[in-house]
């Protein structure tokens, strides 16, 4: 649990300047570090005030340089919100509570920004939403359900920095569904099992410069890469 140690890794995001951001989720913190793997700082606590961490799960950073971690707490009534911090670790500012109606949150796990506005996949209420950077609820889609465009516990998040669509997969439906920032279904792709091309518990997902899509195969044990899909 010392500077430069994991207990339960929740998510990493990167800024421009290719620094790592590490969701330490056991210890309740952000840990930071160089490109060559060189500790910078480490931020937030689990003790109570602004920028509290209980089970921080999902880490994005914005334009600016600004890092976003969800606070999901699970099961603790200190989750359901997001916390903002400055690039080198200086809380700013969080919104949201604890809740399964609209604008609330509940067991977030997937963070992203498109075209300026945060999205957030919770596996509690099965579900993405939509809000501004000063926590302004804009819509929610992929909910529950099997038919595409319906979601089966999604978990991880990516936005293509190319059309800003949204990627996200579905640890319970074994798929990867493509949105529009809108909210509108696009495709999906992948489907139970072990076979190239097949998923089993997909978790994080991320997007390259060229529009490739990837994707943690979480009990296959791999990394599976999608070409720029149409």
């Amino acid at each position: 649990s010392g500077s430069g140690q994991f207990k339960s890794i929740g998510g990493v995001a990167a800024n421009a300047s290719g620094d790592v951001y590490v969701v330490d989720q056991g210890n309740d913190r952000v840990e930071e570090y160089t490109s060559t793997g060189t500790l910078v700082t480490t931020f937030g606590s689990s003790a109570p005030g602004n920028g509290q961490l209980i089970s921080p799960y999902g880490i994005a950073v914005d334009s600016s340089g600004d890092v976003w971690v969800l606070n999901a707490g699970f099961t603790a009534p200190e989750g359901g919100h997001v916390v903002e911090f400055s690039s080198s670790g200086a809380f700013i500012s969080q919104f949201g509570t604890r809740g399964s109606a609209p604008g609330q949150l509940l067991i977030t796990t997937g963070l992203a920004f498109s075209g300026g506005n945060l999205y957030i996949s919770e596996i509690g209420p099965q579900r993405v939403q939509e809000f501004t950077t000063s926590g302004t609820f804009i819509r929610q889609f992929d909910e529950a359900g099997v038919a595409p465009g319906q979601g089966q516990d999604p978990y991880g998040i990516a936005s293509d920095p190319n059309t800003g669509n949204l990627y996200v997969t579905e640890i319970g439906g074994n798929r990867v569904q493509e949105f529009s920032p809108e909210g509108s279904f696009i495709l999906n792709f992948g489907s139970f099992g072990s076979g190239a091309g097949q998923l089993s518990y997909p978790e994080a997902v991320a997007v390259n410069s060229h529009s490739a899509v990837f994707v943690a195969d979480t009990r296959n044990k791999r990394i599976e890469v999608w070409a720029a899909i149409p």
